[in-house]
């Protein structure tokens, strides 16, 4: 949908009213359906011919459901626009078909050039300047500009001059630009992730730092979200407690002393809702106000229509208008309602819980078909809930049983929209109230299905879009990375896309580059998908290198046998790069609640009960080096000993206990196990003076 709109609007100093072009585009993203893009300058540059491009404009924005490629041609246009003046060009429809190939290197140059100065990112260029190429087509057929081929000279860079990094890994073709976001200053590049990617580290170390400090930027997240959903549905017990303490009463004052002071409680010698009258119930007056008199949604006193200064409205009743005084944002976490500020900490728990789940799918998501048969949720075995949303482009369905926190948040979403959604069925709106996100407007007093670019600026707005009007008013509804300062070193980075990227990443480095797990996480059915699009090649690598480490370290010691001073070759560098080793060699399963039965216990208790749960591997070479790493903890401090890798999550402190347990006297039940002592007390002797164990703090 595209729809060019001529018009006049105002007055200027001559007295002739000033003409506006303006094109309604189509945009899926908004609340409205539509985005309005204003091609003014077309007036000043073309003249007469500003109509016929703007109609070819109108035509070639038809093609997408996103207003992105309109604004895209229009920053273009705008710089056309400029270089025709400043270098003197002729209008585009009389330029020889020659000259014009001429006129748009120039023009390509010149914009590249200049959007370079500005810091933007190259792909970003070259995507408005496609998006450009592809206009030319529908300008040309309106005769607006001459007819020319796509050739070298029209459009920008592509193919092997600009390469991702995993294109580059794929087609095997060099790199020749630089990643889009590069920080030379920091040694790093990064995309979506929360943590940047270093451009020159993979090793171990790196790979567990950066590890640790991902899996810190989600935990920190989802915290702050924990935070105030907890927050959210505190204030609605506190609520709907403050209701019924609260009672009516205060209309019976009202109607009975109507001649006395309105609003005034003689009890306590206080006005009942006046914010900053000290009444010591005034948020129960208040809340008690909505629930008895407004059906339980805050609505205006007076409405007003558009900007109208003149209210359209009145609700007769003149004390509700301290409900719009004291803010009915303020209200509505008691009054467990929907508002933008809730809907968006619901929607990131949600794909915390599952990036399966992408915000489109998500966003989009009804409870009910056009038949009214529910389609969101549906019971699962036990008392577990399964959440179903279509997922467009994939023309399918994404179904997944929901963790306890994913399922409590969902029977919440339900809970506050159920009172809006009823009142939009009431209202005839039958088709906005099968949307499962609606709620009251933060602006206003209007029920609503909260638009995607609602729900984004509910995680984080950009300040300097708040540049107007006063610091504190009482509809300001703040986003989440406003309302904690502990995300701020994210804060730039924190949307709903980069939150199902990194989940899925944060995935993929905690599972040890497993594959089939990653993809599961993000719901893909392809291997393929999640390797070629969401996993940095810089992460595969270093993933690779580990992997590759630690199978050498078991092969070394496999194959060498009775060859213990080879054991050198294993070096084991880092404690996650020894824990590894002695876990994958001896096969052992530990059970963390019997580690934290071992740790509190001051002596090591071995029976047969306890030792029956331990799977040991007929490997004293394996034994052996932890006998030595056992003993090299006796130097160790204790915050060292018992804080756990970040790796396996195992403390130094559970091979102490484990040796100890094993060295101990063990009973006859245990002969076998005696005898694979033995055996590693002999090795130990043995590669004691050959063998390299990590440093100990």
């Amino acid at each position: 949908m595209a729809k060019c709109t001529s018009s006049t609007q105002g007055k200027g100093s001559s007295g002739k009213k000033k003409s506006r072009l303006e094109l309604t585009v189509r945009n899926d993203g908004r609340q409205s359906g539509v985005s309005v893009v204003c091609f003014d300058f077309l007036f000043d540059w073309l003249g007469e011919n500003a109509a016929s491009f703007l109609n070819g404009i109108s035509r070639f924005s038809r093609r997408y459901s996103s207003a992105a490629p309109t604004y895209a041609v229009r920053r273009v246009l705008e710089h056309w626009a400029g270089m025709h003046k400043k270098r003197g060009w002729s209008n585009p429809k009389d330029t020889d078909a020659n000259d014009f190939k001429f006129l748009l290197s120039e023009l390509r140059e010149s914009f590249y050039t200049e959007e370079t100065a500005k810091g933007l990112a190259l792909t970003t260029t070259t995507n408005k300047w496609t998006a450009f190429v592809t206009l030319l087509e529908y300008l040309s057929t309106t005769g607006v500009v001459p007819i020319v081929g796509k050739g070298a000279y029209v459009l920008a860079p592509r193919g092997p001059e600009i390469l991702t990094h995993r294109q580059s890994a794929v087609d095997g073709v060099e790199v020749i630009t630089i990643p889009k976001s590069f920080r030379p200053d920091k040694d790093s590049f990064n995309d979506d992730l929360l943590e940047p990617i270093s451009l020159t580290a993979s090793d171990e170390s790196y790979l567990i730092e950066y590890t640790a400090k991902l899996n810190s930027a989600m935990a920190a997240i989802r915290s702050c979200a924990l935070a105030d959903f907890n927050i959210l549905k505190s204030k609605q017990i506190e609520g709907a407690a403050l209701i019924e303490k609260t009672g009516c009463g205060y209309q019976t004052d009202m109607k009975e002393n109507p001649w006395l002071v309105r609003y005034y409680d003689f009890t306590t010698r206080r006005h009942y809702f006046e914010s900053d009258g000290g009444h010591p119930n005034l948020l129960g007056n208040l809340l008690s106000v909505v629930h008895h008199e407004m059906e339980g949604i805050p609505k205006p006193h007076r409405k007003f229509k558009g900007d109208s200064k003149h209210a359209v409205s009145h609700s007769g009743n003149s004390h509700w208008q301290y409900i719009a005084k004291y803010g009915k944002n303020k209200l509505i976490p008691y009054l467990g309602i929907m508002n933008s500020e809730a809907a968006s900490v619901c929607m990131l728990l949600l794909m915390l819980e599952h990036p399966k789940f992408n915000s489109t799918s998500l966003y989009r998501a009804k409870i009910e078909d056009e038949d009214g048969f529910s389609v969101l949720l549906s019971s699962a075995e036990g008392d577990k809930l399964r959440l179903t949303v279509k997922k467009p482009r994939a023309r399918e369905e994404k179904s997944e049983i929901l963790s306890d926190v994913a399922k409590d948040v969902i029977t919440k979403v339900m809970e506050w929209t159920s009172p809006i959604r009823q009142e939009m069925r009431r209202q005839g709106r039958e088709q906005e109230a099968s949307n499962l996100w609606v709620g009251i407007s933060s602006l206003n007093y209007d029920l609503k299905a909260f638009s995607e670019k609602a729900l984004v600026a509910g995680l984080y707005t950009n300040p300097s879009w708040r540049k107007r009007g006063k610091e504190e008013v009482n509809t300001r509804v703040y986003s989440f990375v406003d309302r904690h300062t502990d995300l701020i070193p994210w804060k730039d980075k924190i949307n709903f896309k980069a939150i199902r990227v990194n989940a899925g990443v944060a995935a993929y480095l905690n599972s040890d580059g497993d594959l089939v797990a990653t993809a599961k996480a993000f719901g893909h059915k392809n291997i393929k998908t999640t390797i070629n699009n969401y996993i940095p090649l810089a992460l595969q690598r270093a993933i690779f290198e580990r992997q590759i480490r630690r199978h050498q370290n078991f092969l070394i010691t496999s194959a060498m046998n009775e060859e213990g001073e080879m054991l050198m070759a294993s070096d084991f560098r880092t404690v996650e790069q020894l824990h590894e080793f002695l876990r994958s060699c001896s096969n052992y399963l530990f059970d963390p609640e019997l580690e934290a039965q071992k740790r509190e216990s001051e002596k090591p208790v071995v029976d047969a009960a306890v030792m029956s749960r331990l799977v040991v591997a007929n490997d004293p070479e394996a034994l052996a080096v932890a006998m030595l790493y056992r003993d090299s903890l006796d130097k160790a401090t204790p915050s060292f000993i018992n804080k756990p890798d970040n790796v396996t999550g195992v403390a130094p402190k559970f091979w102490m206990d484990f040796i100890d347990a094993v060295m101990a006297p063990l009973p006859l039940a245990l002969n076998d196990l005696s005898k694979l002592v033995n055996k590693a007390l002999i090795r130990k002797a043995a590669i004691s003076s050959v063998i390299v164990l990590p440093e100990i703090g």
